[in-house]
């Protein structure tokens, strides 16, 4: 109901229900709307592009209260594994540890199908509850987060048309939109008890020591073995190449050893080193 002298603000527009009506005037496709590239000659169509409507009710620090019990799914892919310590009993990885929930309690406004473009700034995830976790066990609690990001996901279908509303925009229940939370882990991780296990299938790269290490050990090994073909009255020559070849290989050692995990045994990479030193 409206009171008099009260300012009402209306749209009238040509555009069909499946558009969107710029400032101008100018229609264009519903689903071109705050997806990042101005279609409007105005640039209307990428103005008040917040995804996120939170009620005044709306408590950040209670988790939903769905009629079923809170269904959080959770997800953890290693990207890559830094350092094995076999003799303490850690490792060091990248992780990012994906949660997925939904919130009836919010509403989305103008989600698209690519959630790449629904991802929601650090002002409006302040603003939403989160669920909180945290690894056991951690050496020395040593887990860094490096980055984290949220963005919707729609699951579900808008609302109607609200002729209420002078901006044509799509609106989304809660129920219809999934919270997607990706953090983003650098994690030190050692043994403490038997609480689960994770197989792992790794497989061996081997063309990386063959043409880093093995490949240039052999072609030092060849220019040491041509300087025997050189006359012995021109030691001038054949010691510094020798000697030279020699300090390049133990440095080839040195790296090797950096680079690959510390372990109690003679790798492969040892007893290379040493029938070509």
């Amino acid at each position: 109901m409206f009171r008099q002298h009260d300012n009402v603000l209306i749209t009238l527009t040509s555009c069909e229900s499946s558009m969107f009506t710029c400032d101008s005037g100018d229609c264009i496709a519903a689903n071109d709307l705050c997806d990042g590239i101005a279609q409007c000659q105005d640039q209307s169509d990428e103005n008040n592009c917040a995804i996120l409507h939170v009620p005044q009710t709306y408590n950040s620090r209670s988790p939903p209260q769905n009629e079923a019990s809170l269904i959080i799914n959770f997800n953890i892919e290693i990207l890559q594994v830094l350092e094995i310590d076999d003799d303490h009993h850690w490792l060091q990885l990248d992780l990012v540890v994906t949660l997925t929930w939904k919130d009836g309690r919010l509403k989305f406004m103008n989600l698209h199908k690519d959630s790449d473009n629904n991802f929601l700034s650090d002002d409006e995830v302040a603003q939403i509850w989160t669920p909180k976790f945290q690894f056991s066990p951690v050496q020395d609690g040593d887990s860094t987060l490096i980055d984290k990001q949220v963005q919707i996901v729609a699951a579900g279908k808008a609302l109607s048309t609200d002729y209420n509303r002078h901006r044509e925009d799509s609106i989304y229940p809660g129920a219809s939109g999934e919270v997607v939370l990706s953090q983003y882990f650098r994690s030190v991780m050692g043994r403490v008890g038997l609480f689960s296990h994770v197989v792992m299938q790794l497989s061996r790269l081997s063309g990386v020591p063959l043409v880093t290490v093995m490949l240039p050990s052999c072609q030092l090994v060849a220019i040491v073995y041509s300087t025997l073909f050189v006359r012995s009255s021109l030691l001038q020559v054949r010691l510094p190449v020798s000697l030279s070849a020699l300090l390049v290989l133990v440095t080839l050692f040195r790296q090797a050893v950096y680079e690959l995990p510390r372990t109690p045994y003679i790798k492969i990479m040892d007893a290379w080193f040493l029938s070509v030193t």
